[in-house]
């Protein structure tokens, strides 16, 4: 059986997380010619963008790369690997962030912290299939309705709950009217 390194594990969390952004960002002075963005000022140290990254690192490492059977050290290792990848410089902040409100029970943590984690949890939950349409979950709910409107492929869903959550939160957070 072939094991993936801690630093291609933490690469390929970095790429999958770094895609959720990308669309919050298009036609903005923050995506660059390759792709890539360059995040505004403050980014990395909004409480909800580090919940809803650490979260998703944190659901991506479980059941992409079955980190619940991997080592505390391994897990760890991967989770600060794929936060100084994804936040750059600003990475010390973020773990300083992510350290302050997890794994405290929801009620202590951060609103915004504690908002964008569940929110990247609803996107996550729905992209591998684990949330039902009954599920009380209020974006899920607006979700259904908004993907009904987008088309009735799956991933319509997926894309509808960015649209609500990550999205919303970046373009009303970091992206003003006259910069789209």
């Amino acid at each position: 059986m072939f094991f993936k390194s801690k630093k291609k594990i933490a690469e390929e969390i970095t790429v999958g997380v770094l895609n959720q952004f990308k669309p919050a960002f298009l036609y903005s002075k923050y995506i660059e010619k390759d792709g890539f963005f360059i995040p505004p000022k403050g980014f990395w140290t909004d409480n909800y963008i580090i919940g809803f990254t650490h979260q998703l690192i944190l659901l991506s490492l479980d059941y992409d790369f079955n980190g619940k059977a991997m080592s505390v050290q391994k897990r760890g290792d991967i989770i600060l690997m794929a936060l100084q990848l994804i936040c750059e410089d600003d990475w010390p902040l973020a773990i300083h962030s992510a350290n302050n409100n997890f794994p405290k029970a929801e009620h202590d943590q951060d609103k915004e912290f504690a908002r964008g984690s569940n929110d990247a949890a609803t996107m996550y939950g729905a992209a591998i299939g684990r949330l039902k349409p009954d599920d009380p979950d209020p974006i899920l709910k607006q979700a259904y309705s908004l993907a009904s409107s987008m088309g009735p492929s799956y991933t319509s869903l997926v894309g509808a709950i960015l649209i609500l959550t990550i999205t919303k939160h970046i373009k009303e957070s970091f992206i003003k009217d006259n910069e789209e």
